[in-house]
């Protein structure tokens, strides 16, 4: 006989929005602010997401009777972690590209710069291949890729932790 647990969707649902809101003002602030590299606000960005993917797996538990399994804690807080992280690409997509570009050209511009002074006597197809890799890892689409790379990564953790601390067994 198989045991019923509660949806996921609802969790999912109230806290996965949430998580993506989190990183939207995060990202609205620095761009407003010009802070991007403010590590004081990378860690309350941070903090946040750990307590929103924490609080969604201890609502999870709540629903289920007060019984989680490891299993469903990480069900739970990547289900919260996906729907956070594809809003929060999508958007980090559209600022890249619509709202703050210069970002985009002023990261190229920097690796450029790195890669110049690391091998200075590079010949031009090694210069033309490391052009063509920056522009590509520089562009709106795969910055808001691996911003839904690490959302996952970082949601897992937190739900494979959490789930370890605060599991119980059902009898």
């Amino acid at each position: 006989m198989e045991i019923q647990t509660a949806p996921v969707k609802k969790i999912a649902y109230l806290y996965g929005p949430l998580l993506a809101l989190v990183s939207i003002i995060s990202t609205v602030i620095m761009y407003v602010w010009q802070l991007e590299k403010n590590v004081y606000l990378n860690t309350i960005g941070v903090i946040l997401t750990i307590t929103i993917v924490v609080y969604g797996v201890i609502n999870f538990k709540k629903e289920n009777g007060n019984y989680l399994s490891i299993k469903e804690s990480l069900k739970a807080g990547l289900a919260i972690a996906v729907i956070g992280g594809f809003i929060s690409a999508i958007y980090t997509f559209i600022h890249y590209s619509y709202i703050q570009p210069e970002f985009i050209d002023n990261l190229y511009n920097d690796s450029m710069t790195e890669a110049t002074k690391s091998q200075p006597n590079m010949d031009k197809d090694t210069k033309e291949m490391i052009e063509k890799m920056s522009k590509f890892i520089t562009s709106p689409f795969i910055l808001s890729t691996f911003s839904l790379i690490g959302t996952l990564f970082f949601g897992f953790i937190i739900s494979l932790i959490t789930g370890a601390i605060i599991k119980k067994d059902r009898p």
